[in-house]
């Protein structure tokens, strides 16, 4: 079904709330533990406040792709196509056009000192497939439109979420604009524990 991207608010009011929550926290009962949390909540506040303005800058050059994707839990080994479609507001140079499958881990590590608790959070993507379309200059109101088909690997890992872990599949795009920051989409796939069923003639 076709799609759109849509806005960067969800982090930055997640990332707001947190931050005048810890500090409330910090003035109601003084501490390392509610400073900590503090500046986390800030880190995160600016950081999704850059993406927001960046996708804000990227979206003056382009509009909103509208993208067809499964609508649908995929499985281990599954083969599926995105199409992808999206016009340009100004002349813009594109330096290249990227599509990937990638696997995105989250871990979540919690250690402990005498004085406090430290959390840290990584991520890490494995690109399983990948494409990239030549770059060129496009006029205002020329429209790029790319298929591109892919297979979920027959060895990957299928989503799982808990409480320190997680194994999300995203389908991206990135379109490389010279002299702008680059414009993102990226959708979200649920990938079940299970493998196709392949068929013989």
């Amino acid at each position: 079904m076709p799609m759109q991207v849509g806005g960067a608010w969800g982090p930055i009011v997640m990332g707001a709330a947190f931050a005048v929550g810890s500090l409330i926290w910090l003035l109601v009962q003084p501490g390392a533990f509610a400073a900590l949390f503090l500046a986390f909540s800030l880190v995160f506040l600016v950081q999704a406040t850059i993406r927001y303005l960046r996708r804000g800058v990227a979206g003056m050059r382009v509009a909103a792709p509208e993208v067809v994707v499964p609508d649908k839990a995929g499985r281990l080994g599954e083969q599926f196509s995105v199409s992808y479609r999206q016009g340009w507001k100004r002349a813009t140079d594109v330096s290249r056009i990227r599509f990937a499958l990638v696997m995105r881990e989250t871990a979540q590590y919690t250690t402990h000192d005498s004085k406090s608790t430290h959390t840290t959070t990584k991520t890490h993507d494995d690109v399983a497939q990948d494409f990239a379309v030549a770059g060129q200059r496009f006029e205002p109101g020329q429209v790029m439109s790319e298929t591109c088909m892919f297979r979920i690997p027959e060895n990957g890992v299928h989503t799982f979420v808990a409480e320190n872990n997680r194994i999300e599949w995203y389908v991206l795009a990135c379109v490389e604009m010279q002299r702008w920051p680059d414009y993102r989409w990226e959708h979200e796939l649920t990938v079940l524990p299970e493998f196709i069923e392949l068929t013989h003639g």
